[in-house]
């Protein structure tokens, strides 16, 4: 038995799985937290990922810590324990997310936010005059929030090294922020997000509202097959968008990409729902998973 423990919520775990399935080695997936991918979906929206990942024969095992790690006689893994029961294995893999290394800056005495990662300012510089820095190192503002966050991610990492690079050699960049854009691919389905979670949006201080919706990806009537299921998180109060979750076929990308530019730009619900959006019967019906989704959202808030 293969079994990859995932104790601190991150994709690296089900991709894992995923490939080792492919190659004919049975796992299981172990889940510290109550439901997959914690911090990627909320747990209705996680419901369709474990079960997509369940159909394909992992056994998927959440709210179990691993305590411990047994070993043979050779000093190779033979078991591991956790909730107080002995589990059999042959090879574990750990998932377990990364940190920013900043020892460096903390030994140049450069200042480390909140998020545990260097605080640089809109033009990549940190406090420390004509030291720059960018990418996993770094953190960046959440532009739903306004408050620093953490996303080390390449495309971030990207756009912040132009910054920086344009700025060091006498340029006036600026990177604004990151609204936690993320896809990933398990199986056969794609799973993507960008903004707020409604448990991220609780915590920073929003009265979170949702509403989710399945549609097919092409006009009802057009051959083929494909659905998308998305939802959408508001503040009940303030009536303004806050995030999506998306999981379905490989347009994920395009219904989650939409969102992401629509907090950027701050885009109220109502245009949200009459936004012209590309269509053709092989590649949407005829509204679209957002306008559809923003319809309704509208319809929850009374706008």
């Amino acid at each position: 038995m293969f079994v990859v423990p995932v104790l601190l919520a991150v994709v690296i775990g089900v991709e894992a799985a995923e490939n080792l399935v492919l190659r004919g080695i049975s796992c299981t997936l172990f889940e510290i937290e109550g439901h997959l991918m914690p911090k990627f979906f909320d747990p209705d929206m996680s419901e369709h990922v474990l079960e997509h990942v369940k159909s394909k024969g992992v056994r998927v095992m959440t709210g179990n810590s691993v305590e411990k790690f047994n070993s043979d006689s050779e000093g190779n893994v033979s078991s591991f324990v956790s909730g107080g029961k002995d589990y059999e294995c042959q090879l574990v893999i750990l998932a377990t997310g990364v940190r920013p290394n900043v020892q460096l800056a903390k030994d140049a005495r450069i200042i480390i936010g909140p998020t545990g990662g260097i605080k640089i300012d809109r033009r990549m510089e940190t406090f420390i005059r004509n030291v720059f820095a960018a990418g996993g190192c770094v953190e960046s503002v959440n532009l739903v929030t306004g408050k620093p966050c953490w996303y080390p991610l390449g495309t971030t990492a990207n756009k912040q090294g132009r910054v920086a690079g344009a700025n060091i050699a006498g340029g006036e960049k600026a990177f604004e922020g990151v609204v936690g854009t993320s896809i990933t691919k398990v199986f056969d389905i794609t799973a993507g997000r960008t903004g707020l979670s409604e448990r991220e949006a609780k915590e920073a201080g929003f009265n979170p509202a949702s509403v989710t919706v399945t549609t097919s990806v092409n006009a009802a009537y057009y051959p083929g097959e494909g659905s998308i299921t998305l939802k959408l998180i508001a503040d009940s109060g303030r009536k303004i968008l806050l995030g999506a979750q998306a999981v379905g076929d490989t347009s994920v990308d395009k219904v989650i990409d939409t969102v992401a530019a629509a907090l950027t730009g701050k885009l109220s619900i109502p245009a949200l729902t009459n936004i012209d959006l590309a269509y053709s019967p092989p590649y949407s019906s005829v509204l679209g998973t957002v306008v559809k989704a923003a319809g309704v959202l509208e319809e929850k808030l009374g706008l």
